[in-house]
C-alpha cells in the first residue's frame, strides 16, 4: 500500500472512524453511509485476529440495514478466514444470524458451534442469493483478443 493511501486510511478509519458516522466518509465522490446498506451481509472474523479483533468487527451489524450472518471463525487473522474445507475438519466456527444492537457475547451465546470450514455454510448462505448460474462472458474481444489459450505461454518459460 502506498504511504499515502496507508496515512489516508489510518486517518479516516482509525483516528476518525469515519465509516461509521452518517455521510462521513467520501470516496469517489460519494458519500458513505453503512445504514444504507440493505443487501444480506455475511460478515466473517476469526476468534484470535490480532488485527481486526472480532469484538469490533461484530459492531458492523448495528450500522447496515440488510440482514446479517455473522461468522466467527477460530484461529487468527490469515488461518481463520484461509480455513479450506479438509477431512477431517481441523477448526470450528460459530454462525448465527445477528441483530441490531446484539452484544458480541449474546450473539456468541446464541450461535451455533459447528465443525469444519465456514467455507461450506457460506456456500450454502450465497448460493440462493447468486440467481441462475450461466457461462462466463468471452474475455477476449476484437480490440483486445487473446494472447494463447489458458493458462496463458508463461508457464511454459523457465
Amino acid at each position: 500500500m502506498p504511504a499515502a493511501m496507508h496515512s489516508w486510511y489510518l486517518r479516516n478509519f482509525y483516528l476518525e472512524n469515519l465509516l461509521i458516522k452518517k455521510d462521513a466518509l467520501h470516496l469517489a465522490g460519494e458519500n458513505i453511509d453503512l445504514g444504507r446498506i440493505t443487501q444480506p451481509l455475511y460478515a466473517v472474523s476469526a476468534e484470535d485476529d490480532h488485527i481486526a479483533p472480532w469484538r469490533q468487527t461484530f459492531r458492523i451489524n448495528n450500522f447496515v440495514a440488510g440482514s446479517r450472518r455473522y461468522v466467527l471463525s477460530t484461529s487468527g487473522h490469515i488461518l481463520g478466514i484461509v480455513n479450506p474445507v479438509v477431512n477431517p475438519p481441523k477448526r470450528d466456527y460459530r454462525v448465527g444470524a445477528a441483530e441490531r444492537h446484539d452484544t458480541p457475547e449474546d450473539w456468541r451465546e446464541r450461535a451455533e458451534l459447528r465443525h469444519g470450514s465456514w467455507w461450506e455454510d457460506w456456500m450454502a448462505w450465497l448460493k440462493p442469493q447468486s440467481g441462475k448460474l450461466v457461462a462466463a462472458p468471452p474475455v477476449a474481444a476484437k480490440r483486445f483478443p487473446p494472447l494463447a489459450d489458458a493458462p496463458g505461454t508463461y508457464v511454459l518459460e523457465q
